[in-house]
């Protein structure tokens, strides 16, 4: 493919760019290749996404890479990883934009560790509560069995006295009218 790139790039159809980019000379040649315009249809997301890279990888070396520069997330983040391992897009990319998506990931990732600290915080603390929960009630559920006891025992109690002091009353009746007979 080279071979025929070349031919191209010497009849002036092609133009040849630093990193190994081809450029079409002349619109002429997208309206009778039809091939070549499916190729580049078919590449255009690839191609816009290179870009994509090329913008944000610049922005991010120019601002001291800096953390909030590191666009790229999920999906797109992924397609540039998939790009990377395409030999002519890693050539036109080239290690500094490759560093980019490096950092992108390796930013992903912590985000992702951190991520899940914190939902294993939040359920170690939600099944914490729970037992606080369980443990509260059982000591109210003690608490009320002990008090319904105490009351009952209470209630016998008062019941036994309320009866001792009606014996009382009825011996002192009993001596009493005995006291007067005699």
């Amino acid at each position: 493919s080279h071979a025929i790139v070349d031919r191209f790039a010497d009849a002036r159809l092609l133009v040849l760019g630093e990193g190994g980019t081809v450029e079409i000379a002349h619109e002429a040649l997208l309206r009778q290749w039809t091939a070549l315009e499916g190729w580049l249809i078919e590449a255009s997301g690839d191609l816009q996404l290179a870009v994509e890279i090329e913008r944000s990888a610049d922005a991010w070396t120019n601002n001291g890479e800096q953390e909030d520069r590191l666009l790229l997330r999920g999906e797109r983040l992924a397609a540039a990883e998939t790009l990377l391992r395409q030999d002519n897009f890693r050539q036109r990319l080239g290690p500094e934009r490759e560093a980019y998506v490096a950092a992108c990931r390796a930013l992903a990732e912590r985000v992702r560790r951190e991520r899940e600290a914190a939902e294993a915080r939040a359920s170690r603390w939600r099944r914490g509560v729970g037992w606080a929960v369980a443990a509260l009630a059982i000591v109210v559920l003690v608490a009320g069995f002990k008090v319904y006891d105490q009351s009952r025992v209470n209630a016998d109690t008062q019941v036994k006295l309320d009866l001792r002091g009606l014996q009382n009353a009825e011996l002192s009746q009993s001596l009493g009218d005995r006291q007067q007979a005699l």
